[in-house]
């Protein structure tokens, strides 16, 4: 007989925002991974996206954008690494959202090849989290086309963005 078949923990941000859920059942002594929740907000507390795991489904994720529902298994080659970027067109701050267990370098050009910006995304690192969330802030560009190109030790993946003010 089990005492505690199962646990819940959750984790929210500073706006009582969730941020993260994982459903974990017990199984011979030990904590098995069943489903997880990985969630992303505007700065209006609207929800961006929902990225759920099951993982006793051979490891099937879905991600949830704007009412679109995209269907992936395990981790991605790094090939054909998960890029993407919402919104675009975007006011200067948007979200990058990858599946890369490695670091990758962003960096935005401008319409003439300078780069305006450059950071570092560290990979993915949390067994329980496939995606990996970051918020850019490009506030001091002007509106415009960006080129912007995500850069690792094994692949080069280039997209663009449209600020609009």
């Amino acid at each position: 007989m089990y005492l505690n078949e199962g646990q819940e923990l959750y984790t929210y941000d500073t706006n009582n925002n969730l941020l993260s859920g994982l459903y974990q059942a017990w199984n011979r002594g030990t904590w098995v991974n069943e489903l997880g929740d990985v969630l992303t907000y505007d700065a209006n507390n609207n929800m961006l996206s929902n990225i759920s795991t099951d993982y006793n489904y051979n490891n099937t994720n879905q991600i949830e954008q704007n009412g679109t529902r995209y269907y992936y298994k395990n981790q991605l080659p790094i090939a054909n690494n998960l890029v993407s970027m919402y919104p675009n067109p975007s006011n200067g701050i948007f979200v990058v959202e990858t599946n890369a267990s490695v670091t990758q370098n962003i960096q935005v050009y401008d319409i003439n090849g300078r780069t305006v910006f450059n950071q570092q995304i560290s990979g993915i690192s949390n067994p329980f989290i496939d995606i990996n969330s970051t918020t850019i802030d490009l506030n001091s560009l002007s509106s415009g086309v960006y080129n912007i190109s995500f850069t690792s030790s094994v692949s080069v993946i280039n997209k663009r963005l449209v600020i609009v003010r």
